[in-house]
């Protein structure tokens, strides 16, 4: 428990130093988010991924011909890269970098050596030389072209890397210009839109639930704040369903987790099918929450019959016999009247689930 006490001082969700796991022997990265009831400490919630995973990601991004990626420790200072070597040699050489912050604390660097950025920069610098010294009774008007097709474009780009490496987003790095300048911000925009690109396939990891695919606890906590955001702008056609999967506990118990994770993946198939056009969570081990909205939302009522027909027609096998795909769910649609924000729609819906698994109970008795 002594990695988890940071989360627990924190009261919520915290990411977790990379760490070598000593059973598997892999470097691992954990988000790990206390959980609590009526104000007490009820447990921790935790999610391992291979770091060594997200670091063969990061090895691969190319970076001109010597550069490297790389994710840096905000608290050590620590760098990740199965190139340390390569690393170590290349800091001799001036290099410039573009940095992005990930939402588990690092930051993902791109380093490109000065010498490649430049590399086609040095024959135009040097016709221009040329160009003076030669043609210097035309020094005022080579001034003003230089200004205007050189020196004001290198400013351009100049800011555009600083916004970059500051990682602001949407950066503006269009060029009319055919010339070297204009290649070299072809290739900085290329560039830009690989960190872009690489940047969202490593957070989206941080979002998904690993056994199901669907969104995890995270992502759910972010779309209700989302949610409330969309009631505070009039934007209030949305139903919420809660769904809890019957017996898992004694299935896991009975039969052994394997056959529970089996339990959990066909519910989860169940529900996806339904709601095909909604965004599924899985916010705990046996509970999921759907957010409809458009036409799943008009629709809700036949959906979530086709949800309980498909649950009832599915089973799982487990030794001699089966086991039924049961799942209690309840469904509530926001209230202007009465509802305050997303909370009051999701509390109604967990309510009205656990009515949902007393009948259920009722009758299998």
């Amino acid at each position: 428990m002594g990695r988890y006490n940071a989360a627990v001082e924190a009261e919520e969700g915290v990411w977790m130093q990379p760490y070598r796991d000593p059973q598997s022997g892999n470097m691992l990265i954990s988000f790990v988010s206390p959980f609590y009831c009526e104000d007490i400490l009820a447990g921790m919630l935790g999610i391992d991924v291979n770091f060594s995973y997200l670091v063969q990601y990061i090895d691969s991004i190319a970076v001109y011909e010597n550069g490297r990626a790389l994710l840096r420790e905000a608290s050590s200072g620590n760098i990740y890269n199965s190139e340390e070597n390569s690393l170590e040699s290349a800091a001799n050489n001036p290099f410039t970098m573009a940095s992005a912050p990930l939402h588990n604390g690092m930051t993902l660097e791109l380093r490109a050596e000065y010498r490649d950025i430049q590399r086609n920069i040095h024959p135009m610098l040097t016709r221009i030389v040329l160009a003076f010294i030669v043609v210097s009774v035309f020094f005022i008007i080579c001034t003003i072209i230089v200004t205007r097709k050189i020196t004001a474009p290198l400013k351009k780009l100049t800011a555009a890397a600083k916004d970059i490496a500051n990682g602001k987003e949407n950066v503006d790095l269009t060029m009319d210009s055919d010339d070297e300048i204009g290649t070299l911000a072809k290739v900085l925009s290329n560039t830009y839109s690989k960190l872009i690109e690489y940047t969202k396939y490593v957070n989206a990891l941080a979002y998904r639930d690993s056994l199901t695919g669907v969104k995890n606890r995270t992502a759910y906590d972010e779309a209700a704040k989302g949610m409330d955001g969309k009631i505070e702008g009039g934007e209030t056609a949305f139903a919420v369903l809660v769904a809890d999967i019957n017996g898992l506990k004694q299935t896991n118990d009975r039969f052994g987790h394997d056959k529970g994770n089996e339990l959990i993946v066909h519910a989860t198939r169940n529900i996806c099918d339904a709601f095909k056009h909604s965004p599924v969570f899985r916010i705990g081990g046996d509970e999921f929450v759907v957010i409809m909205e458009g036409r799943d939302f008009e629709n809700r009522e036949s959906l979530l019959s086709a949800m309980d027909e498909a649950c009832r027609d599915d089973v799982i096998t487990a030794g001699e016999g089966s086991i039924p795909v049961s799942v209690a769910r309840g469904i509530a649609v926001f209230e202007p009247e009465t509802d305050k924000g997303f909370a009051d729609v999701f509390n109604r819906a967990d309510r009205e689930m656990y009515i949902n698994k007393e009948a259920i109970k009722g009758l299998s008795v």
